[in-house]
């Protein structure tokens, strides 16, 4: 909410910053309803992960959330939360960068019909939380929508938070309270580094660490249980670790003959 002061100075704005407790309210219970096919009502709160050009990191994080809810709900119960991604600088109507694809699809996850799209102010006044890879992309999102400043927070940052509430033994509505009390200063350590164009290896890390993070963010929220997660999916070999295998083989063999 904003206050305008007038006096003999022009007048000023003052932001009205809401309580802890109310906007973890927000996020607990604001809610967009939406039907099943059983015509009962049900209501979905909405995620929203950001990055850049939302082709490799944001794109990877929706797909894994989405493997990682869904498995996770019997397939007659809708789940909780819907999760999308954007960009803040978004590569518009391109598919995922294919060496994080490929990373994806050695998981089993299909990255068919993503399509990168430009995050807009609806997206974020409509989402109860955004999750962005860096504290650039969350500046962005405040720039737009100063309003939801504390629904916003980094990947990393939320969940190295929500990982001490797991440990406390807390429920999603503390963890999130956490969440929002948590008034440190964004840094350079709260940034999900780009995987983009740094290689396979890069790719693969980048995938493996997203997953690694949302199994830590996904039950502290209340979207999933972390008992009806699917195990953490072994990635099939890429072509150069097979190589590599074949080439030690080889070298193995030769060394032992010589002997």
């Amino acid at each position: 909410m904003t206050v305008a002061l007038h006096g003999a100075r022009p007048a000023r704005s003052v932001v009205v910053r809401p309580s802890v407790r109310s906007i973890a309210a927000h996020l607990a219970s604001k809610r967009t309803p939406c039907l099943r096919s059983s015509s009962r009502r049900s209501v979905t709160r909405r995620l929203l992960l950001l990055c850049h050009a939302n082709i490799a990191r944001s794109a990877a994080a929706e797909l894994i959330a989405r493997r990682l809810i869904g498995t996770g709900h019997a397939a007659h119960v809708e789940p909780e939360w819907d999760v999308s991604s954007a960009g803040v600088r978004a590569l518009v109507g391109h598919p995922i960068d294919s060496e994080i694809g490929d990373a994806l699809r050695r998981r089993s996850i299909s990255v068919r019909g993503h399509v990168a799209r430009q995050a807009t102010p609806a997206d974020l006044r409509g989402a109860q939380l955004i999750l962005a890879f860096e504290s650039a992309h969350r500046s962005w999102v405040l720039e737009q929508e100063p309003a939801v400043r504390n629904r916003t927070f980094t990947v990393l940052r939320a969940a190295r938070v929500l990982r001490r509430a797991a440990r406390r033994r807390e429920t999603p509505d503390q963890a999130i309270q956490a969440l929002v009390a948590d008034a440190r200063a964004y840094t350079e350590a709260d940034d999900f580094a780009d995987p983009y164009g740094l290689g396979v290896e890069a790719a693969e890390t980048a995938v493996e660490r997203i997953d690694e993070l949302l199994r830590i963010i996904l039950p502290m929220i209340g979207s999933v249980s972390a008992d009806a997660m699917p195990p953490k999916a072994r990635p099939l070999p890429t072509r150069r670790s097979q190589r590599h295998s074949a080439e030690h083989v080889l070298v193995g063999s030769a060394g032992s003959g010589e002997r």
